[in-house]
Parts: C-alpha cells; structure tokens; sequence
C-alpha cells in the first residue's frame, strides 16, 4: 500500500511518528511527486492513501513572496485533484487555527 506525504520529512517529530504508524499498518511513504507516475498510480490506486500537513500554513511563512504564495496554492490544488482520482482515502491534517510561524497580515484567519 502507499501513502503520500507532504512534507516527507521535517525537523518535527509529529511528521515520523505519523508515518512510523502508517508504516506499521502496511504503507510503503512516498512524497506527493510519485502520484505524478500515472501510470504505477493508477494500478494503486484503492489502495493509496495522502496525507497532507501544514497546508494552511503554506501562505503565512516567513520566506513567502505573492509570487511563491501563487505557486504554492495552485501546487496544493493540482495534488488535491489528482488524490481525487489516485487515493482512496485523504487525509488533511489542520495543525494551526492561526499560524505561529507567520508573518504579514492573517486576513483569513
């Protein structure tokens, strides 16, 4: 079985734990690239599960630009739609109500 995971590897230790566990159920961890492979995906895919982390942060970092924000949402809604056709489950991690690692103006939040 895969799992897709965004991000793959990180310096917090919720990201390891996390895949520890899917590792123990059967999942093989794959970065949200290889559901680009259609192919391999397709034959997969009632299997495959995603799991995404931090998404909401994703626009608030510290480093983002309006340019890198763009980029950054049109990224996460071609992955979204492609867990559509190539997962059966998605699993969609909301870590913060406001982010704390942010910086600018929080108007959604």
């Amino acid at each position: 079985m895969r799992a897709y995971f965004q991000p793959k590897s990180h310096a917090n230790k919720f990201i390891s734990i996390n895949q520890n566990v899917l590792k123990k159920m059967g999942y093989e961890i794959f970065k949200l690239n290889a559901m680009l492979s259609v192919k391999t995906e397709w034959k997969n895919r009632n299997k495959a599960l995603v799991v995404m982390n931090w998404v909401e942060d994703q626009m608030y970092r510290k480093d983002a630009t309006m340019l890198s924000t763009m980029r950054s949402f049109i990224r996460y809604q071609f992955f979204l739609f492609l867990s559509l056709i190539f997962c059966k489950n998605k699993i969609w991690i909301r870590h913060n109500f406001v982010p704390h690692n942010a910086s600018g103006n929080l108007v959604f939040f």
